[in-house]
């Protein structure tokens, strides 16, 4: 008899500031999640409520080697004064997607 355990994993999220080298912004963030199972996650960023597709690159999902996956996002930009950068992460093992706001603290890491 074939048994399905099937199940799902919410990712790890995290929002960093990450040095840039020679890029043509001076502000490169990053958002990364991980331990996520299974692979099938949408990251994207929003500025002031808006969806960024420009200035924006990411990795594949890649494997952990130990049955998780993780991917990493980055955003370069400009800062300007009172706008609003988020990354938003949405995965299957997840109620309502995940958003956080960068410039509240300098690092966020959330558990779900």
């Amino acid at each position: 008899m074939l048994r399905c355990y099937c199940y799902s994993v919410p990712p790890k999220v995290k929002l960093s500031s990450v040095t840039q080298a020679g890029g043509r912004h001076p502000a490169v963030l990053m958002c990364s999640a991980y331990r996520f199972y299974p692979h099938g996650i949408k990251v994207s960023w929003m500025r002031n409520g808006a969806v960024v597709k420009t200035d924006v690159t990411s990795t594949e999902e890649m494997p952990n080697g130990d049955w998780y996956y993780q991917i990493h996002s980055e955003l370069e930009y400009t800062p300007k004064s009172g706008e609003k950068i988020s990354c938003a992460v949405d995965h299957a093992g997840l109620t309502k997607p995940i958003i956080i706001d960068w410039g509240k603290t300098k690092y966020l890491f959330f558990l779900t």
